[in-house]
């Protein structure tokens, strides 16, 4: 994991498997790798339930969400998540290496200027 990909926010998982978020103090240890045991942080993989959690809709094969205040749509393989289309009206782009979820985050995020945060 390279750290200057990394904001707050982002969501990571610790050596003991448990989810955190990045707060301002995380990403500070983070940032100077002065993080201990407790903060160590993994990625983690982009799966159909993290995108469910972020707001995406089953639609056929795909997964997917509308970005906001605009046409353009993330549409994700259901079988294969690394399968990620950026479409707008009748122009498609296949992205590739967004493997992890807070790649995802960082990309909805350059694009939309929101943030990709969990649906309650």
């Amino acid at each position: 994991m390279k750290t200057t990909e990394l904001r707050i926010g982002n969501w990571l998982k610790r050596l003991d498997d448990s989810e955190f978020q990045i707060d301002y103090h995380d990403f500070i240890e983070i940032a100077t790798w002065t993080a201990n045991e407790r903060l160590l942080p993994r990625d983690i993989p982009l799966t159909e339930e993290w995108l469910l959690k972020f707001g995406f809709r089953v639609w056929g094969e795909f997964l997917r969400i509308n970005f906001p205040d605009s046409r353009m749509e993330f549409l994700v393989l259901r079988n294969d998540p690394k399968k990620i289309r950026l479409k707008e009206s009748d122009v498609t782009f296949e992205l590739s290496r967004i493997e992890y979820v807070h790649q995802l985050q960082n990309l909805y995020s350059d694009l939309t200027g929101e943030e990709l945060t969990i649906c309650k």
